[in-house]
C-alpha cells in the first residue's frame, strides 16, 4: 500500500454508523468506549485501497484516515493509520487516543 499527501488535519472525528467526512465506524470492535478521536496533525491517505482492506475512518478532508484488514490465509489482521502524528508526545492527550490505541493492540491479537 502506498501512502501519500500531506494534509494539516489537527480535527475531532465523530464516531457513525455511515462513514462519511470526518467520522470513524462507531461499531468496529476498535471503537468500544471511544466517543471522538483526533485525526492528528500531518496526515497522508492511501493512494489506492487493496481489496482485503476496509475504511475504518474518513480525515476531515474525506480521505481514508485508518483502513484495516481481517486476517486471511495470507496475513494477519492490519491497521493503517496514516494520521500517526496523533501518537506523538503532547497530542496523546487528544481525544479517544488513549482507548483507541488500546483496542486496536487488543484487536490485533
Amino acid at each position: 500500500m502506498y501512502l501519500q499527501g500531506d494534509y494539516y488535519g489537527d480535527k475531532i472525528l465523530t464516531g457513525s454508523e455511515n462513514l462519511v467526512q470526518g467520522t470513524f465506524d462507531k461499531n468496529h470492535p476498535i471503537s468500544y468506549g471511544v466517543n471522538n478521536l483526533y485525526e492528528g496533525v500531518t496526515i497522508c491517505h492511501p493512494q489506492k485501497i487493496h481489496n482485503d482492506f476496509k475504511v475504518y475512518a474518513y480525515n476531515s478532508n474525506n480521505q481514508p484516515l485508518v483502513v484495516y484488514s481481517e486476517a486471511n490465509e495470507w496475513h494477519g489482521r492490519i491497521i493503517v493509520d496514516c494520521g500517526f502524528t496523533k501518537h506523538w508526545d503532547g497530542y496523546w492527550q487528544k481525544a479517544g487516543q488513549h482507548q483507541y490505541v488500546s483496542n486496536a493492540n487488543v484487536w490485533l491479537t
